[in-house]
This record gives C-alpha cells, sequence and structure tokens, in this order.
C-alpha cells in the first residue's frame, strides 16, 4: 500500500463520516436522540457541551480502520461493493460495541436508540467505505 493512495482515501472519507455524522446526530437527528437520553440526561453532557477533540479522534481512527482495511491489499481496481460491505462491517463492530455496553451499563439506555445508532452507523460506514473505492479506483492508479 503506498501512503500517497492511503492519504487521498482518507482525508474524504474522514470528511464525509465526520460532516454527515455531525448534520445527523446533531440536525436531522437531534430531536430523536434528544427524547432517547432524557432518561439518563443526568450522566451525560448536555449536546452543546460535547468535547469535540474525542469525536474528531474516533472519526479520525474509524475513517483510518475504514481505509486501511479496505485498500491494504489492493493493486488495481477495488470492488465498491465489496469496499462499501467492509466499511458497514467495520461501523457495524463499532457502533454495536459502544451501544451494547452502554444498553448493558445504563438502566434506561434505550432499545431503539440502540437500533436507530447501529443501523445508521452501517449506513454511513457503507457510504464511506463505497467513497473509498471511487477514490482509490479513480485516483490510485495515478500516484
Amino acid at each position: 500500500m503506498k501512503l500517497k493512495n492511503f492519504l487521498i482515501c482518507w482525508l474524504p472519507s474522514f470528511v464525509l463520516m465526520f460532516a454527515i455524522n455531525g448534520l445527523f446526530h446533531g440536525k436531522i437527528a437531534s430531536d430523536f436522540f434528544d427524547r432517547q437520553f432524557a432518561p439518563i440526561q443526568s450522566v451525560i453532557h448536555p449536546s452543546e457541551y460535547t468535547n469535540m477533540f474525542w469525536v474528531v479522534l474516533l472519526e479520525l481512527i474509524l475513517s483510518f480502520g475504514m481505509v486501511y482495511f479496505i485498500i491494504e491489499t489492493q493493486t488495481s481496481m477495488i470492488s465498491v461493493g465489496r469496499a462499501a460491505f467492509r466499511g458497514a462491517l467495520i461501523n457495524l463492530i463499532s457502533a454495536s460495541s459502544w451501544n451494547f455496553a452502554n444498553a448493558s451499563m445504563f438502566i434506561r439506555w434505550s432499545d431503539t436508540l440502540t437500533i436507530v445508532d447501529v443501523t445508521w452507523h452501517v449506513a454511513l460506514g457503507a457510504a464511506a467505505g463505497y467513497l473509498i473505492a471511487v477514490i482509490f479506483n479513480r485516483f490510485g492508479h495515478l500516484i
């Protein structure tokens, strides 16, 4: 794997995941998440006090892993379907780990929240995996 190929795929996938995830959680579905978090409000930070350092770090690491596992052994074109599947799988592992751990610890952790959040992250991972393959297939051979 060439470092340049990695970087040209990693940066756009990070930007996509961070921006779309922020839009989804912060705007589109914010009322839904606020309602789901209401029973445990006393033990979480309000959304406006979210420490973005940890959110950025999470998305950097997650997108790093996705790009690595999608392009690691590629020397020619990447199947966009396979890349989307790998992105979805990596996000399934990540989102379910955090949601299932919270469901096991918080008395009032919402089953609906878990299902919606895991489903969302699987879809986002598939989109990011697709983007990684498209970028690699378009630009990877040029570098």
